[in-house]
């Protein structure tokens, strides 16, 4: 995901999409600093995003999309 899909995403969401957002972030971030083996969680969030897309859900998998970034974004920290 590109920091203009973010931004487009995060200007689309709702108040009570964002808090949603910023907890799972919050959450994947606690995870990851337990010992989480950052490679499982971002093998679960694209079996979610996929899901989503199946199901006709784009914001939500779009949502995965940008915890996968997240995600990505703290490895060989």
């Amino acid at each position: 995901m590109t920091p203009a899909e973010m931004d487009a995403l995060q200007k689309s969401m709702t108040e009570g999409e964002s808090a949603l957002l910023i907890a799972a972030g919050m959450a994947m971030f606690s995870a990851i600093e337990a010992g989480a083996p950052q490679r499982t969680l971002l093998e679960r969030l694209a079996t979610h995003e996929k899901n989503y897309k199946l199901i006709g859900q784009p914001k939500a998998a779009a949502m995965m999309a940008m915890m996968t970034a997240m995600v990505e974004s703290t490895q060989g920290r």
